[in-house]
């Protein structure tokens, strides 16, 4: 990442589990940022209709791309935070439990947003 763009830069991330912040994006759009693991740091991003995951520089990679493309709706970025628990193969789950970053398979090629990080 080469920096933050105009719109994150005068804004502040929200800290502290279940903090939110609500940026003003330079094209009107409202983005609002809620803490989901402080130790990431991980935010449920929610701009329109959307909601997803994302770290501090996939934020700002997003935010970029919206202000690069004032018109586009905001879709969904190309990856997908998940959070891997082990429930799928024991009652018990697993002890180490975390979020990992994928490629996200369900949108086709022409909706993804770039900025992957």
């Amino acid at each position: 990442m080469t920096g933050p763009s105009n719109s994150t830069a005068n804004h502040r991330f929200p800290s502290g589990l279940g903090a939110t912040a609500a940026w003003q994006l330079s094209d009107g759009r409202k983005l609002t940022l809620f803490v989901v693991d402080q130790s990431i740091p991980l935010y449920n991003v929610v701009i329109g209709k959307l909601r997803f995951f994302a770290d501090s520089g996939q934020v700002c990679a997003y935010v970029a791309h919206l202000d690069a493309t004032p018109g586009e709706d905001p879709s969904l970025p190309q990856w997908q935070w998940v959070f891997e628990s082990g429930f799928n193969q024991s009652v018990d789950g697993c002890r180490n439990k975390r979020w990992c970053l994928t490629d996200r398979l369900d949108l086709p090629p022409h909706n993804r947003t770039p900025g992957h990080a």
